[in-house]
């Protein structure tokens, strides 16, 4: 090409980029720049799983989220209540998934706010039931002194934190063992980790242990084959099982939107199939007046659980 072919060339493909920068086509750096994701976090004993568990639900958000100032929903799992508190601080955490006891406790460590309950297995409230086998001799709370309790997960609220409340409101003496053949005094309930409920009234069916807590939508579901093989000796109060919160400083348009599409998930064929995968949730509602109001009782017990002032 020639030299005057080359300054041609040059002025049109100057002439063209002003024509277009004074029509408005080019993007402007703001628009160019990739919206912020949003980082939805839970607890969990095991962080791998669960966010396996949890990845088809963050994608449907994300997936409607878009051109709502998010690019994408990443997830953030953590064993420790204190750091998801100080990540809610800090902006790096978003929104949180989980039970009512953990929801409370953020909302005490961070200024966290609740958003939406789940309706799980058919129900909003959720009891805890304390059981032992059907020929056994204990018949109420203070029969379990001396004797061993099987519970699900140190971060489960039917399966451990509120049947572990209860037991401790009634004046029983718990003590964590390490081994189900750990010896316990006359005067203490000793308590050992089965990390599943089914493991629980198996340990039970199986004399492992002397009783076992577990949700009573699972209790019925899971031993309605062998119910005459156990007894249930105490029922616990009931509260939500799943909570939606998020951070106080989350953009309110934003918050509109994720709030009307987790309320409308079930009314789509992929949200009701992931729903249903999800601790069989049902849908998304409002939290009724005064649901967790029970749980104000429990500042203590938060406090000492979670080792935290």
């Amino acid at each position: 090409m020639d030299t005057g072919s080359k300054k041609a060339n040059h002025f049109g493909q100057a002439f063209t980029l002003s024509i277009l920068l004074c029509c408005g086509f080019l993007l402007s750096p703001v628009s160019l720049a990739q919206a912020d994701p949003l980082v939805l976090a839970t607890l969990n004993s095991t962080p791998s799983n669960e966010i396996k568990r949890l990845l088809p639900f963050s994608n449907y958000i994300a997936q409607r989220l878009q051109m709502q100032e998010v690019d994408k929903v990443k997830l953030r799992v953590e064993k420790n209540i204190i750091k998801i508190g100080q990540l809610i601080q800090e902006d790096k955490v978003d929104i949180y998934f989980g039970n009512p006891f953990t929801a409370l406790a953020l909302n005490r460590l961070s200024g966290m706010k609740f958003l939406l309950q789940a309706l799980s297995q058919g129900a909003d409230r959720h009891p805890s039931v304390i059981f032992v086998k059907s020929n056994s001799a204990m018949k109420k709370l203070t029969d379990l002194q001396g004797r061993k309790i099987a519970f699900e997960d140190p971060l489960s609220a039917e399966g451990y934190l509120l049947p572990k409340w209860l037991l401790m409101e009634k004046g029983l003496k718990l003590k964590l063992l390490k081994k189900v053949t750990d010896e316990v005094g006359m005067g203490e309930l000793g308590y050992i980790f089965s990390r599943d409920d089914i493991n629980t009234l198996l340990w039970v069916k199986k004399g492992k242990v002397d009783a076992g807590a577990v949700d009573s939508h699972i209790y019925a579901k899971q031993a309605k084959e062998s119910l005459d093989q156990l007894r249930i000796i105490e029922k616990t109060i009931s509260l939500p099982s799943l909570l939606i919160g998020y951070r106080s400083d989350l953009s309110p348009k934003l918050l509109t939107r994720l709030k009307f599409v987790l309320q409308n998930m079930h009314k789509t064929d992929e949200g009701k199939v992931i729903l249903k995968d999800l601790d069989e949730i049902s849908k998304f509602v409002e939290i009724p007046p005064n649901a967790l109001d029970p749980l104000l009782k429990a500042n203590k017990y938060l406090n000492s659980e979670f080792n935290f002032q």
